[in-house]
């Protein structure tokens, strides 16, 4: 009932609001010529710290280098307090349940002569379609979201994604995906498209000190209901690798029934927490469970932010920045178990590795000032298209 009278409320705004929008094509042609006024929008929990949330920051910081960015959060609770964009680009928060941002947002975007909208692929909203119906719109694809929809939500919610899925998607002017797969999965209808991976601000990372651990120590960070994760499968890890210690962090200490005692649970950590458990660590595990997604191609943010400080990776899929082998990740099935099929494999991995780091030069394509100029290329040419 309560998801019905919103569609009812929504779409009342989107009646009202539709002509307040003028087309973009003349504000377009009197915008500067370097110089772009974006307005990124993604949805993500703002009362927390989250892979998302810093590579969202990361990115607009960015972009702030040479434009004007503004960003709109689409959160389920109050941020945190300290949550800024730095001076460098500013930020706005909108409560998912509060009836009077819906209707206030369409006036208070109107104010802000915005010459591009990136869109971090969402739940469909009427006010979108009247904004997006009107200002040049690129949508980002992260994930399988059909399937992702399917598997998480209710059947209710699940059928009203599948039939406004279509309705911000044909209002696109361009679209981006973090991998080839969700591209060779989408029909983009002859509109432009690029494919770029996941980035990160390597400056924000020191490579951690070399250690070499006598027992093997591996963490892994992951996030409880984010089943692509894969953290279920750790435990019978650490039953065949006894002289292991695994060091599992962003779960609850009573997450798992039963452990091995070579599991050692941290809960939820911020980053100078973390990174004191992976300064005493040989290697990192990532994401072992995209077949849950349906997916075989990742471009995942924890990958990268291991392998910014400088942690050799076991990864339970193929990334899409590292289409060739590396011998700093190894690629184990993506499947339930996996990381078991060839546990010498996994041993001789960490044993490679131990007292030696990833080098800085191997992952400089994954920075965000290189990935980053890509994206506002693209930007660019979308504009370019509408004038």
């Amino acid at each position: 009932m309560q998801m019905i009278s919103s569609i009812f409320l929504s779409s009342l705004i989107y009646l009202f609001c539709k002509p307040l929008f003028k087309s973009s094509k003349s504000q377009s042609r009197q915008m500067e010529r370097q110089k772009m006024k974006i307005m990124y929008i993604a949805y993500f929990d703002a009362s927390v710290i989250s892979g998302v949330s810093k590579k969202i920051f990361d990115q607009c910081r960015a972009w702030s280098a040479n434009h004007e960015v503004e960003l709109l959060v689409m959160t389920p609770k109050k941020p945190l307090k300290d949550v800024s964009g730095d001076g460098k680009f500013k930020i706005h928060f909108m409560i998912y349940k509060n009836r009077i941002q819906q209707i206030v947002l369409p006036f208070f975007i109107k104010t802000k002569h915005i010459d591009l909208i990136y869109f971090r692929y969402g739940t469909y909203h009427p006010i979108f379609e009247v904004i997006f119906h009107r200002l040049p719109t690129i949508i980002e694809f992260n994930s399988n979201h059909k399937l992702e929809h399917h598997n998480n939500l209710s059947r209710l919610k699940t059928l009203f994604h599948s039939l406004t899925r279509e309705r911000l998607n044909r209002l696109a002017k361009g679209f981006v995906f973090v991998t080839d797969e969700l591209k060779a999965d989408f029909s983009c209808k002859g509109r432009p498209s690029i494919v770029l991976g996941n980035s990160i601000d390597l400056k924000r990372f020191k490579i951690l000190k070399p250690v070499y651990n006598a027992s093997t120590k591996a963490v892994f960070i992951g996030t409880p209901g984010c089943e692509w994760h894969g953290v279920e499968v750790l435990p019978r890890l650490a039953e065949v690798l006894k002289d292991w210690e695994i060091h599992i962090i962003g779960y609850p200490r009573d997450y798992f029934d039963n452990k091995p005692e070579n599991v050692i649970i941290h809960g939820y950590l911020d980053i100078k927490d973390y990174q004191t458990i992976l300064e005493q660590c040989d290697v990192a595990i990532a994401s072992l469970a995209l077949y849950k997604n349906n997916m075989t191609e990742g471009s995942t943010l924890k990958l990268r932010e291991y392998l910014a400080f400088g942690l050799p990776c076991i990864a339970g899929h193929r990334d899409v920045d590292f289409p060739e082998q590396v011998d700093y990740i190894l690629t184990v099935p993506n499947t339930s178990d996996g990381i078991l099929k060839d546990i010498q494999a996994v041993r001789r991995f960490a044993d490679a590795w131990k007292g030696k780091r990833v080098a800085r030069d191997s992952i400089k394509h994954l920075d965000t000032e290189y990935k980053e100029n890509q994206r506002l290329d693209f930007f660019k040419y979308i504009i370019g298209t509408q004038q």
